[in-house]
């Protein structure tokens, strides 16, 4: 055989170095495309048990979820349900170490837990809300049917009141027209009689003066007596004519005490409260109002017996005034007991005649289930009042009406208007729509042209005139006091 050439040794060698690159080559792409596809694999099956730790976390989340919205609807799930088994890792919801997993899903799920726990808060030791929705919306249906009744009774009440004060406007508009047409009377008599009188007396100083002319002492004389006679009749009749003015002055500072009788009918005789025990010193009792009813110590009750009917009696038989408030009791000293017969009251300043308890005159004493009225106080409101002119609360005639607002205030009052009695001017707010009564005072004794007193005149007049304009009741002070069960040591300057 003969040998190969050179050449073509060279070139089977060069074939298989080719053939084993590329083999070579094959086999390094294969394995690198092999592992490739098993990380790509490896992949989606983390990202899967990722979604599905996610899921999970959500799911247990609004099993939790279940569980408390169940408890509030007052069906809690059973303890070895999924849902019961979530509610046991409440602790870790509430610290945050169990939550949905997106920020969204998250603030509705804190959204929803904190407008349970505000409508009703979780109880751990009974491990459920201490309401359940259906108790806390029978509550609120027991409140807003409470609401609806205290608001219809309020709707009556305000009702009554308005009749009560357009019935007591038509009696006063009444009075004022019979006072003013008394008035006019009054004024048109007396001008006729000073006219007449100032004419008869022209006439004679007309005759003097013609017989002065003439010198006739024969009839002058007569005539000089009759003069001086007239002249004196004029001077009474001016005098005389003075009186009256004052009367008519007198009269109209009056007008109010008859309004006051009107008034005091129509004034609001609504039961406080009731007398529940007398002690065995009969200066004491205990009445059924106390610091649940807004009751503060020194506020003070007229006491009425009851009819027959019922109804209470017109004529209050006692004063009392608080000295110790309890919770729902207090206990009360009795200030004054009043004679039962009318006919013993005082004509001229309107006072009744004060007896002891003990007294064999006491026949209609202070019993149980007595009524405690005091038109001006009112443990939903304060009342508000305006006073005209001066009050000598305690009878002594040094006057001092910051001392009375002080005393009045603590009666649950509020004084909306008084005048200073130093220098004339008007202490307070003003009158108002909301003024509920004016109390009229007197004036001071000082001399009509005194600075102070054209104050205190003008200052006077400006709360009657406010008065009138906001149809607020006039009241004399000795009835307000009376109807309050207020004690005066003695009359007050109006009266």
């Amino acid at each position: 055989m003969a040998p190969k050439a050179k050449g073509e040794t060279s070139r089977g060698l060069i074939v298989t170095l080719v053939f084993f690159i590329l083999a070579t080559i094959g086999g390094g792409l294969g394995t690198y495309y092999g592992y490739a596809e098993v990380e790509k694999v490896k992949g989606v099956k983390d990202k899967a048990k990722k979604d599905v730790d996610f899921a999970t976390q959500d799911r247990d989340a609004y099993l939790y979820l279940t569980a408390v919205l169940r408890h509030y609807i007052g069906i809690p799930p059973e303890p070895n349900s999924f849902a019961g088994q979530e509610l046991a890792d409440k602790a870790k919801y509430d610290a945050g170490q169990k939550s949905p997993t997106t920020e969204k899903h998250l603030v509705e799920f804190k959204d929803v837990i904190a407008k349970l726990n505000a409508r009703s808060p979780w109880d751990p030791a009974k491990g459920a809300p201490k309401q359940i929705l259906d108790d806390i919306i029978k509550a609120k249906s027991t409140e807003v049917e409470d609401l609806k009744v205290k608001l219809q009774k309020a709707e009556e009440e305000r009702i009554l009141a308005v009749n009560a004060k357009t019935a007591t406007e038509a009696d006063r508009t009444k009075d004022q027209a019979s006072f003013d047409a008394a008035l006019d009377k009054i004024k048109k008599d007396f001008e006729g009689e000073r006219l007449a009188s100032a004419a008869k007396i022209t006439a004679l100083e007309n005759q003097i003066k013609v017989a002065e002319d003439k010198k006739d002492d024969t009839w002058i004389k007569p005539i000089v007596e009759e003069n001086k006679k007239m002249r004196a009749e004029r001077d009474a009749l001016v005098k005389r004519l003075k009186e009256m003015d004052d009367r008519i002055v007198q009269l109209v500072a009056k007008i109010p005490s008859t309004q006051a009788v009107e008034q005091e009918k129509a004034s609001d005789p609504t039961p406080r409260g009731e007398i529940v025990r007398v002690a065995i010193n009969p200066k004491k009792v205990t009445i059924n109002l106390g610091k649940k009813d807004g009751l503060t110590p020194q506020t003070t009750f007229a006491v009425h017996g009851h009819q027959s009917n019922g109804k209470l009696r017109l004529r209050s038989k006692a004063n009392i005034e608080v000295v110790d408030v309890g919770p729902s009791t207090s206990e009360c000293l009795v200030t004054e007991i009043f004679h039962p017969d009318p006919e013993t009251d005082l004509v001229t300043t309107g006072r009744r005649k004060v007896i002891d308890p003990l007294s064999k005159d006491n026949t209609d004493p202070i019993i149980r289930g007595d009524a405690l009225v005091n038109p001006a106080w009112n443990p939903n409101a304060k009342t508000h009042i305006a006073i005209a002119g001066l009050i000598d609360l305690y009878g002594t005639g040094a006057i001092n009406m910051g001392s009375l607002v002080q005393v009045l205030e603590r009666q649950n009052i509020i004084i909306d208007a008084y005048i200073d009695p130093l220098d004339g001017s008007v202490k307070g707010k003003g009158v108002t729509r909301n003024t509920e009564y004016m109390l009229l005072g007197g004036k001071p004794n000082r001399k009509d042209d005194d600075p102070e007193m054209k104050a205190f005149t003008a200052s006077y007049d400006k709360l009657i005139a406010e008065g009138k304009q906001n149809a607020v009741p006039l009241k004399q002070p000795q009835a307000f006091f009376r109807e309050t069960g207020f004690n005066l040591p003695r009359t007050i300057t109006s009266e």
